[in-house]
């Protein structure tokens, strides 16, 4: 009867053995399964009077193979490879924002890809203030003007826009992985408390340690973590250093903290302390929306305000084809990229672009008031009818902002006239009260000056933006962008293989080898054939022995 014992137990042990290996078979293509292995050992031996006797074999435990250092390390480099990803997929949505082809060294602005940069747009205004310098009584060179400025100022406006439609989407992904991350971290501790509870033996937890596997990889992707197992098995678990789950219980959770520009971030719920992700999706949203994209619209803003501010000063010089100055009139409307645009009263009436004009130094060399006064300049070439305004300062006796008409009485001498006559008498020549030096203007019709000098604003370097052009400090910014986004692309790929090499180490140690279980499944099978065929004999012997007593 020992020896049906033993084949009996024989016939368990590869009966367990062939659905181990039926099990693995059909996990062969499940990513998070780690393949699982029967342990045989030998059966407790009975004593007999001639010593003890094997009883056979038995399924000692199931035994999961594992490695726990490529598990560990490749929750740490998923982590970095969703926070890339994450950074990479927002600058390529704000890379198609600005319209423009970017790569790592420079900018492709545009016309060979049919689309309309801020680039182009510089481009075409400094060229459009240069092509009414050189004519600049023309009505239409004037609305070229206005045509280009305004195509300037629309892709400003739409920029900036979509550029903070961008930052805004980004934060509402922000808060709505607040959820997300307090979701996976109760999964975590509900599986931990479950393998503690389902642990009788080793290996009876073998599926629940997959899905706890699988599941630290999915809260690594939102968030850096990291994660301790005490003397007793138990689980504690750390988001960016805050714990999270204690002893396989959930003892804390993330809220949503938001700063007072409106932009979201993750908390610790106890503490309140905003966490300083390292790693993570949630890090590369932050990183986009706070680093590369904010740059980019604060430098399209800084462009912009310092566009509006110089323009603006040459044209409230000018006189426009009146011969008339408004010093309040602008050219530009707004402060920055948000809201620029073109002064609606010089579209409706591009006349009243002041494009003329230019600031001369004079001197009163007769401060009598009885008496004509004399007006000396370096030669100038004025003509009789000219109009002059003083800017800045002006003589005793005249006003900032009036017009005054020249009556030239030599090659380096004028009077001036506050009403304009035809004879231009010297009855009516304007008479100063004091000597003194003042700042003027002069007008005259085809005169370029003013214009000309806001074309000459497109290649003189400007302050405000670091001594750099308008054109060197966008080619500068949208440069900086492109290599940002070439970077995140490189440390990408390299990312990616990092992970790829790690997940085939485990797929080698862990993974289904299809050919290795069909091996096995055949050894047990023909383990349990042997084992039934003993038990076979046995009861033939049994029958002969019983039939022999008869």
């Amino acid at each position: 009867m020992g020896s049906m014992e033993m084949a009996r137990n024989a016939m368990q042990t590869a009966r367990q053995g062939a659905e181990i290996a039926g099990h693995n078979l059909a996990n062969a293509s499940n990513p998070i399964y780690a393949r699982q292995r029967v342990k045989i050992s030998s059966a407790v031996a009975i004593p007999t009077d001639k010593g003890t006797q094997g009883t056979g074999s038995e399924v000692a435990r199931l035994e999961q193979i594992r490695d726990y250092t490529i598990d560990k390390a490749l929750v740490s480099e998923k982590s970095v490879t969703k926070y890339l990803e994450a950074k990479q997929l927002q600058l390529r949505r704000a890379e198609a924002s600005l319209g423009e082809t970017l790569d790592q060294q420079s900018i492709d602005a545009g016309e060979s890809y049919g689309s309309y940069g801020v680039a182009d747009g510089l481009t075409g205004l400094f060229n459009s203030f240069r092509s009414l310098s050189a004519n600049p009584t023309s009505t239409a060179e004037r609305q070229a003007v206005l045509f280009n400025a305004q195509k300037l100022t629309d892709k400003m406006n739409i920029v900036d826009r979509r550029l903070g439609d961008l930052r805004s989407s980004i934060n509402d992904e922000v808060k709505d992985e607040i959820d997300n991350v307090n979701a996976k971290i109760e999964a975590i501790a509900y599986l931990a408390t479950s393998i503690g509870n389902t642990k009788v033996v080793e290996g009876a937890a073998n599926e629940i340690r997959d899905a706890m596997q699988e599941s630290l990889e999915d809260l690594s992707e939102s968030a850096n973590i990291t994660t301790t197992t005490n003397e007793r098995g138990k689980l504690s678990l750390f988001v960016d250093g805050y714990e999270m789950v204690t002893d396989n219980a959930m003892t804390g959770s993330v809220k949503l903290h938001t700063d007072s520009n409106g932009m979201r971030f993750l908390a610790d719920s106890k503490s309140g302390d905003v966490l300083t992700l390292q790693s993570g999706s949630v890090k590369g949203l932050i990183d986009a929306r706070d680093d590369s994209i904010k740059n980019l619209q604060d430098q399209l803003n800084s462009i912009a305000n310092n566009l509006i501010s110089e323009v603006n000063t040459l044209h409230q010089t000018g006189f426009n084809l009146s011969g008339t100055n408004d010093s309040s009139l602008k050219f530009f409307t707004g402060t920055n990229a948000s809201d620029i645009g073109v002064n609606s009263t010089i579209t409706d009436d591009p006349r009243l672009l002041q494009t003329a004009g230019t600031t001369i130094s004079g001197h009163v060399i007769d401060g009598n008031p009885t008496s004509t006064d004399i007006i000396t300049k370096n030669a100038h070439g004025y003509t009789t009818g000219q109009a002059i305004i003083f800017s800045g300062s002006a003589p005793t006796g005249a006003s900032v902002g009036v017009n005054y008409y020249v009556n030239a009485t030599g090659t380096n001498n004028f009077k001036l006239h506050e009403t304009r006559t035809d004879a231009l008498s010297e009855t009516s020549a304007l008479e100063f009260s004091s000597d003194g030096s003042f700042d003027m203007k002069t007008f005259d019709v085809g005169d370029n000056t003013v214009i000309r000098a806001m074309a000459e604003a497109g290649t003189n370097a400007v302050s405000g933006l670091s001594d750099m052009t308008y054109g060197e400090y966008y080619g500068n910014t949208v440069s900086r962008f492109g290599q940002d986004i070439a970077l995140t692309d490189t440390q990408l790929i390299d990312q990616q293989a990092v992970q790829t090499m790690l997940e085939k180490q485990r797929d080698s140690v862990q993974g289904v080898s299809i050919d290795e279980e069909v091996a096995d499944l055949v050894v047990y099978q023909r383990a349990f054939q042997a084992s039934a065929r003993m038990i076979s004999t046995m009861d033939t012997l049994m029958g002969d022995i019983l039939n022999m007593q008869r």
